[in-house]
């Protein structure tokens, strides 16, 4: 079952937006796996993020596929929000620009998903009987280690 849950989204807990970690509590998600998550929060992504990213590297959140439009976007904020994907374990399958949105130039949508999801994926559809394996990422490369 999926539920579209219309909020605000901030750093840290501010009036009517709340940080990522209070909305998991509010919506009884705390150390659940989330299947999918839509992120287009007109430029609050990049306060919102670093909570996030925590989360994920402290093993409190996990996310198998995140989709997001980076807002205000030049190559350098593009390159250290992929950078901070990489090293908590995502990879990027999709990319393109928002040509409605943004004067058409400074909005990307990327499309991310986990390499735990990968793994799932890859080994239920092509190797369902085959023994468990885990994927390695070293010096930005993929490595499936059996």
């Amino acid at each position: 079952q999926s539920t579209l849950h219309l909020r605000g989204i901030a750093g840290t807990t501010n009036g009517p937006c709340l940080s990522f970690e209070d909305m998991l509590k509010e919506n009884n998600h705390t150390g659940k796996t989330i299947h999918i998550l839509k992120v287009d929060v007109e430029g609050a992504e990049y306060g919102a993020f670093p909570s996030i990213f925590k989360l994920i590297k402290d093993n409190r959140l996990h996310i198998y596929q995140i989709l997001i439009e980076l807002h205000r976007s030049n190559p350098q904020t593009i390159r250290a929000f992929a950078q901070n994907m990489t090293a908590r374990g995502y990879l990027m399958s999709h990319k393109e620009r928002n040509g409605w949105g943004c004067r058409g130039v400074t909005c990307v949508e990327f499309a991310y998903q986990s390499y735990h999801w990968y793994q799932t994926v890859f080994q239920s559809t092509h190797c369902p009987l085959c023994p468990s394996f885990h994927w390695k990422l070293e010096d930005d490369e993929i490595y499936l280690n059996s």
